[in-house]
């Protein structure tokens, strides 16, 4: 966590429970990062200051200290990216993080201070990120803040905007415990547009959302890692609308080769083209080989 009063890391005690604030952002060039807020001394530097991202860091602490909180979570400078475990355990408890919080910093740097009310969300580039759909599904009280850091409303009170510009129910923005009642062609179909910078995260940004885990491998690539996602789905859900995405050039395999497949998914015509016998024999196989895999995993 970073001490919002000194704006450098502060351990908190295992097992103990502070209430805190997290940010939602688009990471940018120059970001105050884990190295970077180590201590005071560090935290302090000329080195530290003159990064982009440092006023970013400063101006989220202000916020969150006016609003009678000592701590804020943000990932740029909260995750030893060093460390391959916690950076696994990072990406595994996001939605997590983003649940617990008192309420969500929604920093739009692309969104004018005097942006009309009505419509600012649909350009914000926000929307078409990958990490960005489960913050904004996890996060109960979300706040949206302008390029100048000007309050322009909650998730809650602009929840007719949000739905529109993420394609995410009312009813999920309202209460996300429903997402266990939304079928998986819906949900894929979410983030069927947004992107991410590095390929695989496509495939991590969306565990959170499913309820599952599965370790990170960066370098597997976009197709694997979202192969991984699916089996991992399977395992856990009877849901056959994973398999009703869009296989036009697609190889003829039963899972799609990534998220955009299923832009459709939220389509309630689209159908599932394959025999019932078919698909449950595809459910076993895919359930026999992920807990294969899970052991494996164990073993390493």
């Amino acid at each position: 966590m970073v001490n919002v009063g000194i704006a450098y890391l502060k351990a908190v005690r295992e097992g103990v429970t502070v209430p805190y604030a997290i940010l939602s952002h688009r990471w940018r060039t120059g970001e105050i990062l884990f190295a970077d807020v180590q201590d005071r001394e560090i935290a302090n530097s000329y080195a530290t200051r003159s990064k982009r991202g440092y006023n970013k860091l400063r101006d989220c602490c202000r916020i969150v200290l006016k609003q009678w909180l000592n701590h804020v979570w943000i990932d740029t400078c909260c995750i030893d990216k060093s460390s391959s475990a916690e950076l696994s355990e990072a990406i595994n408890s996001m939605y997590k993080y983003y649940t617990d919080a008192q309420f969500c910093i929604t920093y739009l740097d692309d969104v004018a201070d005097d942006a009309p009310k009505d419509s600012f969300l649909e350009g914000a580039v926000w929307f078409s990120r990958g990490w960005t759909l489960q913050e904004l599904i996890a996060s109960r009280d979300l706040r949206y803040y302008s390029e100048g850091w000007t309050y322009l409303g909650s998730k809650k009170k602009l929840l007719f905007e949000t739905s529109r510009a993420s394609g995410v129910t009312e009813s999920i923005l309202s209460d996300p415990s429903g997402l266990s009642n939304v079928c998986v062609s819906e949900k894929m179909s979410w983030a069927a547009r947004r992107t991410t910078k590095r390929a695989e995260d496509q495939a991590y940004a969306l565990m959170g959302i499913f309820g599952v885990n599965m370790p990170p491998l960066y370098g597997e690539g976009a197709e694997n890692a979202f192969r991984r996602l699916q089996l991992e789905i399977i395992a856990t859900t009877p849901d056959h609308t994973i398999f009703a995405w869009d296989a036009v050039s697609a190889s003829g395999d039963m899972l799609a080769p990534g998220v955009s497949h299923f832009r459709n998914g939220d389509d309630s015509t689209v159908k599932v083209s394959v025999g019932v016998t078919k698909m449950q024999n595809v459910i076993t196989s895919c359930n026999v080989y992920v807990q294969s895999m899970r052991q494996m995993l164990r073993h390493e």
